[in-house]
């Protein structure tokens, strides 16, 4: 419904909470790949 709001009738887009998510997902990412452990699928 945001989505509509903003770029049907206002006619902008807003990527910020985009931008968060995918910083937050980009950041468990590094995270997890730099203190993944040896034996975590075992």
């Amino acid at each position: 419904m945001a989505w509509d709001l903003l770029f049907g009738f206002a006619g902008e887009v807003n990527f910020g909470p985009t931008f968060l998510i995918g910083l937050g997902a980009y950041s468990a990412a590094m995270l997890d790949a730099h203190f993944a452990m040896s034996n975590r699928y075992a």
